[in-house]
């Protein structure tokens, strides 16, 4: 609902409470009751409410003291006005009203609509984000450029850890611009080992800068840690995996992401052998039920054999993560269309689903600083990071909407839900592709 500012005049009285009331010279207190009958929400909120009165004296002093004869404002005489939502004709339209009625009164300093800032986000000052479709608004993409244009919606003050089997290019020109390092580096320059994580790293949170591309949240700071730690052989075990979980998770709180790009061979019933999600493990179950606990959402690939989870009996507990499917958009693009990538699992355990292949985003091969990766070349572990960076972008929102994060099981509620995503290849079992477009204006 939108508010309306209001700071009184220096020298007026205001209690410092909800509710208060002006204590004014009849005449005066006569306008302020016309203002409250006509607008009879008009409920003064101080607006410093989190702040004790005896803090903000404080420091009103002190600069009165620093600065004597000059006019320090007082923080104490501002008070929010909350319109709500029945308010006729619209509650924008009564907002605009209420605020020229206030500033009409002569004990008011100013009276305004309150406005969000805008994130600075420019996504075309970054060459190649123009071929980052995945980025565009609904039904291609995920509507990141919607979502930058409100303040958190770039996962500002969100951390996103990620573990990956080998290092990223850490010198890379268009890297994350806030980074923290669980693990040394063991990646040289033009590594194709460190290719993976590149790309992971560029999709979540390449810099907004001049060069290259532009990540999905690219305010978020990442907490990266891999599993090279004897140094070239890229060789993780669930152990090592569940201790450097672990390590990251310590590093986050709640409202924070966890991404796993990463699969574990399985043997079906059938005695097929197949490539499913972290969860299928005990032990990285328990780190991820850990993280959930917390108030981090787990983003974990689906993997990449293709298999239906359903058909093929593939049954283990919840972990509360949010499991992630793969869908390639066809071509030629016009008119849009999309199908499930040829390696994707599926089934109803498929929360939602991302762009798994022909996306352009990072790589450590040098010469190039960017590539597109093919279907054959892709998979769940690239959708996987899309995700992540929309969870970023929804928790930075609903920080700065209500102060605190969602539940990783809200967050997942908003991800699987069809009326607030892209049903791009509706019953294939891969959920829906999240449109923040849709879901940042519900929180």
């Amino acid at each position: 609902m939108p508010r309306v500012l209001v700071k009184f005049q220096e020298g007026t009285v205001v209690p410092f409470e909800s509710g208060a009331v002006p204590e004014l010279s009849p005449e005066l207190l006569a306008l302020w009751t016309l203002a409250a009958q006509r607008f009879d929400f008009l409920f003064l909120t101080p607006l410093a409410a989190d702040m004790a009165l005896a803090d903000l004296r404080t420091m009103v002093n002190d600069a009165r003291s620093a600065h004597p004869g000059e006019t320090v404002p007082d923080p104490a005489l501002v008070f929010a006005v909350e319109v709500p939502g029945t308010a006729r004709p619209e509650p924008d339209t009564v907002a605009l009203r209420l605020a020229d009625g206030l500033n009409a009164l002569p004990f008011v300093e100013y009276a305004e609509v309150e406005q969000r800032l805008a994130a600075a986000v420019n996504r075309p000052n970054n060459p190649c984000a123009l071929f980052q479709y995945y980025l565009d608004d609904a039904p291609v993409g995920v509507g990141s450029d919607g979502a930058w244009s409100v303040t958190g919606g770039d996962g500002t003050g969100i951390r996103v850890g990620v573990l990956e089997l080998f290092d990223y290019d850490r010198n890379h020109r268009d890297a994350p611009a806030k980074r923290f390092h669980i693990t040394p580096s063991f990646a040289t320059a033009a590594d194709p080992l460190a290719d993976h994580a590149t790309a992971v790293l560029g999709i979540v949170a390449a810099a907004d800068n001049t060069v290259d591309i532009v990540g999905v949240a690219p305010e978020a700071s990442i907490v990266f840690a891999s599993g090279n730690l004897q140094g070239r052989t890229p060789a993780l075990s669930t152990g090592d995996a569940f201790s450097l979980i672990n390590l990251i998770d310590v590093q986050l709180q709640a409202g924070d992401v966890l991404n796993l790009s990463l699969q574990l061979p399985q043997t079906l019933s059938n005695g097929q052998q197949a490539m499913l999600s972290v969860e299928s493990s005990s032990v990285l179950r328990t780190a991820l039920r850990l993280a959930t606990f917390r108030g981090i959402t787990c983003v974990i690939a689906a993997g990449n054999t293709g298999v239906d989870f359903d058909t093929a009996g593939v049954s283990f507990p919840d972990s509360g993560a949010v499991v992630v499917g793969g869908v390639v958009r066809d071509q030629p693009p016009v008119p849009v269309s999309f199908h499930v990538s040829a390696h994707s699992n599926t089934g109803s355990r498929v929360d939602c689903c991302g762009w798994a292949g022909e996306l352009t985003t990072l790589t450590s091969v040098a010469p190039a600083t960017v590539r597109t990766i093919s279907e054959e070349d892709g998979g769940t572990s690239i959708a996987t990071p899309m995700i992540s960076g929309v969870v970023a972008a929804i928790q930075g929102r609903a920080k700065v909407v209500s102060g605190s994060p969602l539940t990783p099981a809200q967050v997942r509620g908003l991800l699987r839900d069809p009326s607030l995503g892209s049903d791009v290849v509706p019953g294939l079992g891969v959920g829906v592709m999240p449109d923040l477009a849709a879901i940042i204006p519900t929180l």
